[in-house]
C-alpha cells in the first residue's frame, strides 16, 4: 500500500503514465486520500497487451482476496511473470505462466508463522515454481517473520534448486 509515496516521489519532471484496469483505478481513489495528480492513469482492459519502454504488458488475474486482483506477464528479451500478491493462480492461466525466464512469487510467509488466508506461503510457491517450470523464482514481498536473507538464501534452494531466490531491496533483474 505505498502508493501515496509515489504520488510525492514522482512529482517532479514529467508526469509517469499509471497502467491500471478500472477497478483498479476507482479502489486506488477510495483507498487513497491523496490525487492520482502526479500521473496520467491509462486504463487497461484485460486481456489487452500494452507496450511500456518496448515490453509488452498483459494482466493476469489472479486469486488473492475479494477484489480484482492482476500479475503481470511482461515480454522483453526475456519473457518474465509478476505474482506478487497471490493466494492461488487460476488453472486457467497456468499456461500462459509456464516456461518463463523469470517468475517472481508472493513469498510473504514461510510457513503457518505469518500466513495469511489470501497469500501463498513460500513453500507453496516453490511448488509453484516447480510446476510451472520458470527458469529462474525469486519471492518477494517478504513477511516479518521470515526470517534472515541469507538463511531464506539456504532454505529455497535447498526446497527449490539453485534456481530459486529470495529478492532484496535494491534488486534489479533484467527483462
Amino acid at each position: 500500500m505505498g502508493f501515496g509515496d509515489l504520488t510525492h516521489i514522482y512529482n517532479l519532471g514529467e508526469k509517469p503514465k499509471l497502467y491500471a484496469t478500472q477497478e483498479t483505478l476507482v479502489g486506488l481513489r477510495q483507498i487513497h486520500k491523496y490525487p492520482l495528480d502526479p500521473f496520467l492513469p491509462q486504463v487497461i482492459r484485460p486481456p489487452e497487451v500494452f507496450e511500456a519502454n518496448k515490453v509488452k504488458f498483459t494482466f493476469i488475474p489472479v486469486e488473492h482476496n475479494h477484489f480484482p486482483t492482476w500479475g503481470l506477464k511482461m515480454k522483453g528479451d526475456r519473457l518474465a511473470v509478476y505474482l506478487p500478491d497471490l493466494k492461488r493462480l487460476l488453472p486457467s492461466q497456468e499456461k500462459i505462466c509456464r516456461d518463463v525466464n523469470l517468475l517472481i512469487l508472493d513469498g510473504s510467509s514461510l510457513g503457518k508463522e505469518g500466513q495469511t488466508r489470501t497469500h501463498e506461503n513460500i513453500l507453496e510457491g516453490v511448488k509453484l515454481g516447480k510446476k510451472l517450470k520458470a527458469k529462474e523464482i525469486y519471492f518477494t514481498h517478504l513477511g516479518h517473520k521470515t526470517g534472515k536473507h541469507e538463511d531464506l538464501e539456504k532454505f529455497i534452494q535447498k526446497e527449490g534448486g539453485k534456481n530459486f531466490h529470495i529478492a532484496y531491496d535494491g534488486l534489479e533483474l533484467r527483462l
